[in-house]
């Protein structure tokens, strides 16, 4: 999981709960098409565990569909090595997620890099083209902004070259991605058109009269990504709408918010709903996203939304609060036994408890 952490207020920036890893991968698949499928079935959104990280979470459509025909998938042939260094790769980021260890990721970059001369021997295009995704993804999480970005556009442009419409599904789920670099990169402008792009692309397919759970909640997604670059440019009642639509969305197409999707949306709007000033209605948010998080069944970080409550409270000015849910986190992160919310909680606690400080001295 990405824990994505560009949508920055005035001082400490969030967690992000969204995973860049758009790849689901099949536990005995030879079939690299099937690394590639989407996860749009009710179950992949909370009621099902998935090997590899614990915090992997919701909208992860993946962007590419039959990527190797079935006949090719039942010879042993080149690609299953290939497909094994991709699953190796993906689960050494998945790694790298937990620890923060620079050795997993290096590791990652190795495999990949090996993969894609593989790829390319074999005059794979589209294995390239995963290939190149997955790298991508590992740059996003490094913080490498612009190396992701521009192997997120050859991915682009790749898919385009291959005869995909511009309204695909897969193309704009890269395109949200390119989007979140920008923003990263503090290119807002072109931030928001992406962001913009994706969500009027989604709202034309559905009003065409596409009605699928993909389509429903890769707009859930767009939606709520943008809404947090709303926050994040002091735009709050724009920033409410858009969390409140995917919010509405998700919670029609699921049945119900008693899921992944629903904890993060709820946290979201926690997040949004304290820097509005609207105190009571976040804390209401934040303790529903939490009773969801912590249910043995919901694959997801309580930790991560404890610590996205003191962001929050923090940047509000509430500094005592936000002390509070920042130790309440770093506790939380123990117990999950994840170093980079753990890092995040110890960030947030000491910016806070130094403006206290501060404060106290100019008394």
């Amino acid at each position: 999981m990405a824990l994505l952490r560009h949508y920055q207020g005035k001082g400490l920036a969030l967690l992000r709960l969204y995973s860049q890893e758009v790849t689901h991968l099949e536990r005995n698949s030879s079939d690299l098409a099937k690394c590639w499928r989407w996860k749009g079935s009710r179950h992949d959104y909370g009621k099902q565990k998935k090997f590899g990280s614990p915090y992997s979470l919701m909208f992860v459509p993946a962007i590419l569909k039959g990527l190797f025909s079935s006949e090719e998938a039942e010879e042993a042939n080149p690609e299953t090595n290939l497909v094994s260094l991709i699953k190796r790769s993906i689960l050494q980021m998945q790694a790298r997620t937990i620890t923060c260890s620079k050795g997993e990721t290096e590791k990652a970059e190795r495999l990949l890099h090996i993969a894609l001369k593989m790829a390319q021997d074999l005059k794979h295009e589209k294995g390239i083209t995963y290939v190149y995704d997955t790298m991508a993804n590992l740059a996003f999480e490094n913080g490498e902004y612009a190396k992701a970005q521009g192997l997120f556009v050859e991915v682009l442009r790749r898919l385009i070259g291959s005869g995909l419409p511009q309204d695909d599904m897969i193309v704009i789920n890269i395109s949200l991605k390119i989007a979140d670099t920008f923003v990263a990169l503090s290119e807002y402008e072109k931030g928001e058109q992406g962001f913009l792009f994706c969500i009027d692309t989604l709202k034309k397919k559905i009003s065409a009269g596409a009605s699928d759970e993909d389509t429903l909640m890769l707009l859930a997604q767009a939606l709520d990504r943008y809404s947090l670059y709303l926050h994040h440019e002091r735009r709050p009642k724009e920033a409410i709408q858009h969390i409140e639509k995917a919010i509405e969305i998700a919670e029609s197409t699921l049945g119900t918010l008693d899921n992944k999707v629903g904890a993060i949306l709820l946290s979201d709007m926690g997040v949004i709903k304290t820097a509005a000033g609207e105190k009571e209605v976040a804390n209401q948010c934040f303790e529903k996203a939490l009773d969801i998080a912590k249910k043995e069944e919901v694959d997801t970080s309580a930790a991560v939304i404890m610590v996205n409550r003191g962001v929050a409270l923090g940047d509000y000015g509430s500094h005592e609060d936000a002390i509070h849910w920042c130790e309440l986190g770093l506790q939380r992160a123990l117990k999950e036994n994840n170093t980079l919310i753990l890092k995040a909680a110890e960030e947030c606690l000491k910016a806070n408890k130094n403006v206290k400080t501060s404060n106290y001295e100019k008394v």
